[in-house]
């Protein structure tokens, strides 16, 4: 998970802080200047689902904006700086998966980021189980009934 927090905010810090307890033993990449920012999203990261990002002013979130094919594979969470409809509408393009702002608490950030974590896990987790089994042979076994094959171009099931 990637954390980016520009400038010191006692909100920001108490945020990450929750985060770090709430979601512990879990990696949190945290980034304090944007330039360290960009060079991360520019390298893979396939172990990276989520990525909250705290926008301390509206230069802070036209930066961020900058990022947008880089932030297409992730989750992103947003935290704005004001509820300005402009901000708004800025915000959207980056297709969040949630917004807040930093005038509101973060408990249901917390909540939001522990499910995504969880959903993540869970998926991956299950990911690894179906990479087991075509390891062993290369293919996934799969009961004849369920095998489809093309014939004379359609699509049939195979006898």
């Amino acid at each position: 998970m990637i954390f980016y927090l520009p400038a010191y905010e006692e909100k920001g810090e108490e945020l990450l802080n929750r985060m770090i307890t709430e979601l512990a033993p879990r990696k949190i990449e945290t980034y304090r200047c944007f330039p360290d920012l960009c060079r991360r999203l520019q390298c893979p990261f396939p172990d990276i689902k989520v990525a909250v990002l705290l926008c301390m002013t509206k230069a802070h979130l036209q930066e961020i904006f900058t990022l947008g094919e880089y932030l297409q594979d992730l989750k992103v969470i947003l935290v704005l700086p004001d509820d300005d409809t402009e901000t708004i509408i800025k915000a959207h393009n980056l297709r969040p998966r949630y917004l807040s702002w930093l005038d509101h608490n973060f408990f249901d950030i917390v909540a939001v980021l522990k499910r995504m974590v969880d959903f993540y896990d869970t998926h991956q987790a299950e990911e690894g189980k179906k990479d087991l089994r075509t390891k062993e042979t290369g293919h996934v076994k799969r009961p004849l009934k369920e095998l489809m094959v093309m014939k004379g171009g359609r699509i049939g099931q195979w006898n």
